[in-house]
């Protein structure tokens, strides 16, 4: 939940993952800078902080955003009360003005299941931060850039600092097989590729 008193649209008032400033900024950039219409999926989305850091913008340009997480227990990670921290992201957006079915929709399943609900080449942008083993990070990394529509952002969270070594390895192994995805760029432990037509 936000902080009591502190502002509910600013994402660093609101629990997460990515980093309170610099990374929340630069995905808010990211949506800014979009030239392509379309959704921007979120997969793995917790309490809501870097949901709110693409939500926002995404309703300030008319633009849907969906987020994508099953809100399971996670041993060794997040090992209890995830329905509680579902409500709580349901809340954080909600606060922020954000209007469910009509600013954003959410699909609480996992990533590899809700692809069923995308068209190739349907989405604008596309942020993973779910699955942080390799095989899991791998199979969002393969699966969703066909999603992503020509001149799209694929946006990978933990590669860098060698806290994810599972999630480095996938994201440069994709980069490598991958010929649509180009011009990677790395901000803290952000990385990130542009989509081009095959």
């Amino acid at each position: 939940m936000t902080t009591p008193n502190k502002d509910p649209k600013d994402p660093s008032n609101v629990s997460g993952m990515c980093d309170a400033r610099g990374e929340i900024e630069v995905l808010s950039g990211l949506v800014r800078s979009l030239t392509v219409p379309g959704p921007v999926v979120e997969i793995g989305c917790f309490a809501g902080r870097s949901s709110l850091a693409l939500a926002l913008p995404c309703q300030a340009t008319n633009r849907k955003f969906i987020g994508i997480d099953p809100w399971v227990d996670m041993p060794g990670i997040h090992s209890e009360g995830m329905d509680s921290v579902h409500d709580e992201f349901l809340a954080n957006m909600e606060n922020a003005g954000l209007v469910l079915g009509q600013d954003f929709e959410v699909y609480r399943e996992r990533s590899e299941d809700a692809l069923q609900h995308f068209q190739e080449q349907s989405l604008a942008m596309v942020f993973v931060d779910g699955d942080h083993e390799y095989e899991g990070a791998k199979k969002d990394l393969i699966g969703y850039p066909p999603m992503i529509k020509p001149g799209g952002i694929l946006v990978c969270h933990d590669c860098g600092q060698g806290r994810w070594p599972g999630v480095e390895v996938a994201w440069r192994e994709v980069l490598a097989d991958n010929s649509r995805l180009c011009h990677a760029t790395y901000v803290l432990s952000l990385a990130w590729a542009y989509v081009e037509e095959e």
